[in-house]
C-alpha cells in the first residue's frame, strides 16, 4: 500500500501562503466549489450534513453550501462530493477512507456514520452501511459492516489488516484510517482532478 502523499495538498497551501497576508493565520484547508473557485480555510472548520463552516483570510466566520463544493482538504483528510443514493442528483462531501484500483470507501455523517462503496465512474456499489462508535459490544455491530464491504477490499492486505485490529479493540471500523491508498490507486490530486461528477455538464 502506498503511503498517502500530501503533495497536491503541500502545493495549494503553498500558494495560499505566498499570496496571503495572514500574519499568525495558517492555512489549514481548502476546497474547490462547482464554478472550480479554489476557497482557502483558515483556523477551524466544521461540517453538518448541509454546510461547511471555515474562516477567511480575516478570520470572519463564514459557511458554504455543501451541494455547491466538489472537494475539500483540510489537514490529512479528504473529502469528495458523491452521491447518497443511486442514481440521484444529491450530492454530498464524503470523507475518502480507502482507494483501491477499482473502488473507493467513502464515509459520510448522517445522525450516525456510514460507509459507501463507490466505483471511478461516481456510481454507488454499496451504500449506507451503518458503522458504530468504539466499545464493548461494537465489534459484533461493525463485523456486519466489515463483512458488507470485505469484497471490494479484500486484496489491500494492510487495510484488512487496520479493519480486523479495529474490530478486535472494539473500536471504530475505521478509526485512524484517513486516504488509505492501495496498490494501484490513483494518486489523490489526479483523482480529484478527473473524478466524474455527474452534476456537472457531460459527465453522466
Amino acid at each position: 500500500m502506498k503511503n498517502y502523499k500530501l503533495a497536491f495538498l503541500v502545493l495549494v497551501l503553498m500558494l495560499a501562503g505566498k499570496l496571503s497576508k495572514a500574519g499568525d493565520l495558517d492555512t489549514a484547508g481548502v476546497f474547490m466549489t462547482m464554478e472550480n473557485e479554489i476557497v482557502y480555510m483558515y483556523g477551524d472548520a466544521s461540517i453538518t450534513a448541509q454546510t461547511v463552516g471555515y474562516h477567511d483570510i480575516k478570520n470572519k466566520e463564514k459557511s458554504f453550501a455543501m451541494r455547491k463544493l466538489k472537494w475539500m482538504i483540510f489537514g490529512n483528510r479528504v473529502w469528495c462530493a458523491f452521491p447518497i443514493r443511486k442514481g440521484d442528483r444529491t450530492y454530498r462531501l464524503q470523507e475518502i477512507i480507502v482507494m483501491t484500483k477499482k473502488y473507493i470507501l467513502m464515509s459520510f455523517w448522517q445522525g450516525s456514520p456510514y460507509l459507501y462503496v463507490y466505483d471511478y465512474n461516481s456510481d454507488l456499489v454499496e451504500g449506507k452501511i451503518m458503522i458504530y462508535e468504539g466499545g464493548w459490544g461494537s465489534k459484533k455491530r461493525n463485523q456486519k459492516a466489515y463483512d458488507k464491504i470485505k469484497p471490494y477490499f479484500n486484496n489491500c492486505n494492510e487495510v484488512m489488516k487496520m479493519f480486523e485490529e479495529n474490530l478486535d479493540k472494539e473500536k471504530m471500523l475505521i478509526d485512524g484510517m484517513y486516504v488509505e491508498q492501495c496498490e494501484g490507486a490513483p494518486a489523490v490530486m489526479d483523482f480529484l482532478s478527473t473524478f466524474k461528477d455527474k452534476r456537472m455538464k457531460g459527465e453522466d
